[in-house]
């Protein structure tokens, strides 16, 4: 999984007198900064980023570009490296902080290097008391601006007096209150009570700090996501001065909460906040800012959504113009504004104009995940141009790139093969496009993904093939879906784009957000204290049977037909028997007392060569030591590849299998070998009663733990995999509803196959 260094800062500073820069009134140019402290808190941190944020705010001639602007400059540029990605995205120059706690207080050192050439300025290890804490970002944006300019790195303008004068007139807290403001930061994206608690107790230790009173915006109108208020509150607040740089605090804060509404999909929302942002920025005297350009950019996607295309136009128009009056059209923000606006000359009749805006907005050769969008709405504007030939090729290479990196399973990839369809069956080439169309609608079921605009897509153009093909009782049943659809999801975008905000984002555990989402879904459904025993060693035979069914299916290898079936089968497999491989059952029942762990005992039974273990609580194995009968005992512990070990599903599994909590201890097993197939189910047990940060966590160290091993995990309908090699997951396919009803005792899979895999 790639792994961004923490604490990232990216900023753009205009330029004057320097040899280095052609237009100095006009230049502006980008900084990076990466905030690592060692053996502290992470609060503390944290703390120190936001400081030098907000320092940075200070400044006239310098934009900050934090949160999701910054990630999605890293999602769509990511190459492997991360200097690379930086210089991809337009950063010129690398700010590196680090600190750690010393005999005399806080020991920090920085440094700031120049990506296109490699020269660097640095300042020496500096102590501070703790209690001086919040000096650290002063000192070191002065500092090391003050020996950039003399070796003539940056211009002299950035550290004039009057910069200097403004940088340091804002609040230096207390370590109490960095520590709080770190603390507030730190949840305010997912858990904004605890935020807004964290900014109180800071606002409490130093009520001049007007930093926590700014953020306090955010985190208060993130949990209440009511517009009209806020807009009151800044008319009524005399806390914070709105034409100063707390306005422009506020200004960031307010920006942020706009993306987030529009994340969340509430628009409205967003489009208030937007509307309050542009009115802080030019209160403060920032309305040519970078953060006013990209509030006006997604201002644009927002007027898209609400169905005003001319002025979602404007607005795109006007952002691009903001940036170029700035010289910054080698910035990824500019190549990113460029999408839509083609999109926007491509809907007004001006192809041409489109698709030479999309040839500026290609950042590298390189097939990143914005080559991806690049390439997409490419092939949307040759499709309008009629020029089908070239669309196809665009989609398809555009679908190769999110293949390749693993985001095959996301909203965008369905959304490019939405349109692919639709350009097949303008063009008559009906039978294919009906084949897209069902495998859109076969990857929404098996992600869970119902009611998606994807969906509602498919089921409109299943139904007009069918239509004309006379088909028109089927037709009306696919239209009909796809209209009731659509009217949940509201209008569709004034026109067709592929924008930065859509992007695939990856989980820790691997997953694209939609396959989290399918996988949260099932977690939290009960308490397992709450459940009497007899319910919490609930099963009975047959119940998950559709796990035989695959498992024969994989290790038959005559079975070829199937191209997805190949696939898993060589991936976790490769050529491997059953005796090379093992498979953990997390909460087989093995306390039920007709027919202990029948489900688990059923798989040692079909499959003799593979090791079997039935991984339950102990109390679960106390009860079948001492409760169930001893011929039913005897009958599940004579399998000589069944194994039942005493333990908890969601702890770390390799260490519990290494370990002697194993009933039966004097029967032979064959130890875990680095190269095995590793199989695991959790049907009815951790998949229901664990919450899903649990269950994220124990996806991780499995990945951790079991690296170098292929994995199949059928976690409850879900089948889950991650290649030997790696620690990320994905889900390749779905197992049928039998054996998931948690009323009756019934194997039913309602018209479904035994599984399903994802297509390939």
């Amino acid at each position: 999984m790639r792994t961004w260094f923490s604490g990232i800062l990216l900023f753009l500073t205009a330029v004057s007198g320097s040899a280095l820069f052609a237009a100095p009134e006009l230049r502006r140019f980008t900084v990076t900064a990466r905030v690592q402290c060692l053996d502290t808190p992470e609060e503390l941190r944290r703390g120190i980023e936001a400081l030098i944020h907000d320092d940075l705010y200070a400044l006239s001639a310098v934009d900050v570009v934090e949160g999701r602007d910054l990630e999605e400059l890293q999602r769509s540029l990511y190459t492997g490296s991360i200097e690379e990605t930086l210089k991809a995205g337009g950063v010129d120059y690398l700010i590196d902080v680090r600190c750690r706690p010393g005999k005399s207080g806080l020991v920090f050192q920085a440094s700031l290097k120049q990506l296109q050439t490699g020269a660097s300025v640095s300042m020496e290890e500096q102590t501070l008391p703790q209690r001086q804490a919040g000096q650290i970002p002063f000192i070191v944006i002065r500092g090391l601006f003050l020996r950039a300019s003399e070796k003539g790195l940056i211009p002299s303008s950035v550290v004039a007096a009057s910069e200097q004068s403004r940088l340091s007139s804002a609040v230096r807290p207390q370590f109490d209150t960095l520590l709080a403001y770190g603390r507030a930061r730190q949840f305010e994206h997912v858990d904004p009570v605890r935020s807004t608690s964290y900014l109180r107790e800071a606002m409490v230790i130093d009520p001049d700090f007007h930093q926590a009173y700014a953020r306090l915006f955010f985190s208060y109108y993130a949990n209440h996501t009511i517009s009209r208020p806020a807009e009151m509150d800044l008319q009524s607040q005399r806390r914070v001065r709105t034409d100063g740089l707390a306005g422009i605090w506020l200004a960031r804060a307010f920006y942020d909460l706009g993306v987030r509404a529009h994340t969340m999909g509430n628009i409205p929302n967003a489009a208030a906040y937007q509307r309050i942002t542009n009115g802080l920025l030019s209160g403060a005297g920032r309305s040519r800012s970078l953060l006013a350009a990209l509030n006006l950019h997604r201002t644009g996607q927002i007027q898209l959504l609400m169905i005003q295309p001319y002025q979602a136009h404007y607005s795109f128009q006007t952002a691009r113009e903001m940036l170029e009056s700035g010289e910054q059209q080698n910035t990824f923000f500019y190549a990113a504004n460029l999408l839509p606006l083609s999109a926007a000359y491509a809907a007004d009749g001006k192809p041409d104009l489109g698709l030479r805006l999309l040839e500026r907005a290609q950042r590298s050769d390189r097939p990143t995940l914005f080559t991806a969008l690049v390439q997409a709405n490419t092939a949307l504007i040759h499709a309008k141009a009629g020029d089908t030939a070239s669309a196809l090729e665009k989609f398809r290479n555009a679908r190769k790139i999110l293949d390749d990196e693993g985001f095959a399973s996301s909203t965008l990839y369905m959304s490019i093969l939405v349109q692919e369809a639709n350009l097949l069956r303008s063009t008559g080439e009906t039978r294919t496009a009906e084949s897209i169309y069902s495998e859109i609608l076969l990857r929404s079921r098996i992600l869970g993904m119902d009611a998606s605009r994807a969906q509602a897509d498919a089921f409109s153009g299943l139904g007009m093939t069918r239509m004309a093909r006379g088909e028109s009782q089927t037709a009306r049943h696919y239209l009909q879906n796809a209209s009731f659809m659509q009217l949940r999801l509201g209008p569709r975008p004034a026109f067709d784009s592929f924008t930065t905000s859509q992007l695939p984002e990856r989980t820790p555990a691997g997953f694209t957000t939609e396959e989290r989402n399918r996988v949260a879904s099932y977690t939290g459904a009960f308490q397992y204290s709450r459940h009497a025993r007899h319910v919490q060693a609930r099963t009975y035979a047959g119940r998950l049977d559709d796990t035989n069914v695959i498992l024969r299916d994989l290790f038959d290898r005559t079975m070829t037909g199937d191209t997805a079936l190949n696939h898993l089968r060589q991936e976790w497999l490769n050529g491997r028997s059953q005796d090379e491989v093992h498979f953990i059952d997390i909460g087989p029942a093995i306390a039920n007392r007709q027919s202990p762990g029948v489900t688990a005992v059923s798989l040692a039974r079909d499959f003799p060569e593979m090791k079997v273990i039935a991984l339950d609580l102990p109390e679960q194995v106390q009860i079948f030591e001492r409760d169930v009968s001893p011929v039913l005992r005897r009958r599940v512990l004579d399998f000589p590849n069944f194994h039942i070990l005493a333990g908890n599903g969601v702890h770390p599994l390799r260490k519990q299998i290494l370990g002697s909590n194993w009933v039966e201890r004097s029967k032979k097993r064959r130890t875990l070998a680095t190269g095995d197939a590793i199989a695991i189910r959790a049907a009815n047990s951790i998949d229901i009663y664990e919450t899903w940060p649990v269950i994220e966590r124990h996806l991780i160290d499995i990945g951790a733990d079991f690296e170098a091993n292929p994995v199949l995990y059928l976690f409850n309908r879900s089948i889950l995999f991650k290649p030997a090699g790696s620690r990320q997951f994905r889900i390749a396919g779905m197992i049928s509803r039998a054996g998931f009803d948690h009323m009756y005792e019934t194997f039913n899979r309602a018209g479904e196959p035994a599984y399903t895999l994802m297509p390939r």
